[in-house]
């Protein structure tokens, strides 16, 4: 039979490999929403914007430009939209305005 002492450290030892088995799950998780965020993000060589909505929407959104390129408007659909190459593009954000649903 195991002592008193002996079954208080193996409760903790339980409880702390628990803890570090839900902060490891936690970690993954938000590394990836990281990189599936709402809005302008870059993955590897690529920018994109993620317009996250749930009523089919298009978005315009203003894409600004590297090394004095001019930037530009864009629709963006629902999900995830390429804008360009990462080198290229500065940021990318929501004008405020929508799209027609054809263009």
């Amino acid at each position: 039979m195991k002592s008193t002492r002996a079954r208080a450290r193996s409760a903790v030892a339980g409880a702390i490999a628990a803890f570090l088995a839900v902060f490891a799950i936690g970690a993954a998780g938000t590394a990836k929403s990281q990189a599936e965020q709402c809005g302008f993000w870059e993955g590897g060589p690529s920018a994109f914007y993620t317009h996250c909505t749930s009523d089919g929407s298009h978005i315009q959104i203003r894409v600004e430009r590297e090394n004095g390129l001019p930037g530009y408007n864009d629709c963006a659909y629902p999900g995830r939209n390429y804008i360009g190459f990462a080198s290229q593009i500065k940021f990318a954000w929501y004008t405020g305005r929508s799209c027609p649903s054809g263009s």
